[in-house]
């Protein structure tokens, strides 16, 4: 596993408690704006739950933000005293209905994009973006976060696993009530040309603390 660390402040020791582990089926539809190069696709993604890989069971966590984005809030889950408020999330890159240009199975596979892909200018300034950037949540912002530039996210990693390139770690150890954050996630299709695409936010939360919040600690 190859981990790129984000965070400075020590992490909070959980004792004994297990972090939270919430695994999520990332499943792109790709659209084809071109049937030949040079090549023009993008794609929408799905988000769905994965029972097998999440603990304790989490339903109903992903859900539509107000403004088009997938939300992951946490908040709601009920107090589990063998947890802590750490929150591992895994994303797995779901590429079995993915179809090329002529609707039949797509050429060369698709994986996560490696730290050396998907190249952006903004605010001139030249950004590698890689499989996952971190960007600020914000709600006076129409789509409800600010995509660019990439920002760095206090207690929080992420990761990619060097066995399996369908595979992303984001290690969320703020405590409960932190502000939310959003992240994009970017994948490749190997059979165009390692062809880039990046996903629009997903935003996290954990809520705001109250006395009545799953995570609360003593």
């Amino acid at each position: 596993m190859t981990t790129e660390t984000q965070t400075q402040p020590a992490a909070q020791d959980s004792g004994e408690k297990k972090n939270r582990k919430l695994k999520i089926k990332c499943a792109p539809t790709l659209q084809w704006n071109t049937t030949s190069p040079p090549w023009d696709i993008g794609a929408t993604m799905t988000f769905e739950e994965d029972s097998d890989g999440t603990e304790p069971s989490m339903s109903g966590v992903i859900s539509p933000g107000d403004n088009g984005e997938i939300v992951i809030d946490i908040s709601n889950m009920p107090k589990n005293d063998d947890y802590n408020e750490n929150l591992d999330i895994t994303l797995k890159l779901e590429t079995k209905n993915m179809l090329g240009p002529d609707g039949k199975k797509l050429d060369g596979g698709a994986r996560w994009a490696n730290d050396t892909e998907g190249h952006e200018t903004y605010n001139g300034k030249d950004y590698t973006l890689g499989y996952l950037w971190f960007c600020t949540a914000n709600p006076e912002s129409p789509t409800g976060y600010d995509r660019m530039p990439p920002v760095t996210i206090d207690n929080v990693t992420k990761s990619k696993d060097d066995k399996d390139d369908k595979i992303i770690e984001i290690l969320d150890d703020t405590p409960d009530g932190a502000p939310a954050f959003g992240f994009c996630v970017g994948f490749v299709l190997e059979g165009y040309g390692d062809y880039y695409i990046s996903i629009d936010p997903v935003i996290s939360s954990k809520g705001t603390r109250t006395t009545n919040s799953f995570m609360l600690k003593d």
